[in-house]
C-alpha cells in the first residue's frame, strides 16, 4: 500500500469516516492466524511480518488493542538473534536552574 493512500486510510479511520474501499484495502493486510488467537500464534506472526518485509520491505502493522501490540513486538524482538541490551535514560530539560525542579516534577505527574 502506497504511504499516501495509508495516511489517508487512516486518517479516514482516526475520524470514523472508512468507506468500502478501505475495507477492502485493509482485508488484504490481515494476518492470517489459525485458530484466530494471536496470545498463541507467536510463530505466525514472526513469519508473516518477515514475509512482509522481503514483500516490500514495509512491516507497519495496526494492532486492535496495546495488549496484542505488546505481545506481537515480544515476538518479533524475541526472534532477534543477540544478546538483550538494556539502557537506562534519563530525561533533562534545558531551562533556568531556578525553573528546572519545577519542571522536572511537571514532566513526571504527565
Amino acid at each position: 500500500m502506497q504511504d499516501r493512500v495509508y495516511a489517508n486510510l487512516l486518517n479516514r479511520a482516526r475520524l470514523g469516516a472508512t468507506n468500502k474501499t478501505d475495507h477492502i484495502l485493509l482485508s488484504k493486510q490481515l494476518i492470517p492466524i489459525k485458530g484466530g488467537d494471536i496470545y498463541n500464534c507467536k510463530e505466525e506472526i514472526i513469519q508473516h511480518m518477515k514475509h512482509l518485509d522481503d514483500k516490500d520491505g514495509s512491516s507497519t502493522c495496526l494492532m486492535p488493542t496495546v495488549d496484542t501490540c505488546n505481545h506481537k513486538q515480544t515476538a518479533m524482538l524475541d526472534s532477534m538473534p543477540g544478546e538483550d541490551i538494556h539502557l537506562v535514560a534519563m530525561d533533562t530539560v534545558d531551562c533556568l536552574p531556578s525553573l528546572q525542579e519545577n519542571v522536572l516534577q511537571e514532566s513526571l505527574e504527565d
